[in-house]
């Protein structure tokens, strides 16, 4: 299996949590893309599962680096994909747009086809609203703040990589997708 991971990184949060993505895989695997380096409809096909990361600015906006390239993940043809995206917000600070750019990813990769897995549960959280929940209980993907709950990350990325693997139907990360 080949992974690709693309995130956009201002503060290097979520940067680092890609890394760790790369880390708890297998670096032999998966393939880190800074966002704002890459053409997307070119590398994407490149891969047998995508993992997107975007950081929620300000009033919900879209991280500067995706916010160019968002509109190319519908220049690709991702059915049959299944997708994971992971966000990072302030639960606190910006707690009515908690998350809100994971959206605008899931959004463009449903457009071209693709099945959005790894959806993640809001409880934990302590904010107003969230454009990224897909009900009440759910976001659409892995929801990490760096600015209230550090100490929680690294067992969420765990948890979410064996939710991934089942919802994968692989018992490891080599294994060939299904």
């Amino acid at each position: 299996m080949k992974i690709g991971i693309f995130y956009g990184s201002d503060t290097g949060n979520t940067e680092a949590v890609a890394e760790t993505l790369h880390e708890e895989i297998g670096e032999h695997i998966v393939t880190l893309h800074e966002v704002f380096e890459t053409n997307l409809p070119e590398l994407i096909p490149q891969y047998d599962f995508i993992i997107l990361g975007v950081p929620t600015w300000y009033d919900g906006e879209i991280q500067n680096e995706w916010a160019d390239k968002v509109d190319d993940l519908t220049k690709v043809d991702l059915t049959g994909y299944k997708v994971a995206i992971y966000g990072l917000g302030d639960q606190k600070d910006w707690g009515e747009y908690f998350c809100d750019a994971m959206i605008a990813l899931a959004d463009k990769a449903q457009q071209s086809g693709a099945t959005i897995i790894g959806h993640w549960p809001s409880a934990g959280y302590d904010f107003t609203e969230s454009k990224a929940l897909i009900n009440d209980d759910t976001f659409i993907g892995l929801t990490l703040d760096e600015d209230r709950q550090p100490d929680l990350t690294e067992n969420r990325i765990k948890t979410w990589l064996e939710q991934l693997k089942n919802e994968l139907s692989i018992e490891c990360w080599e294994a060939e997708p299904t």
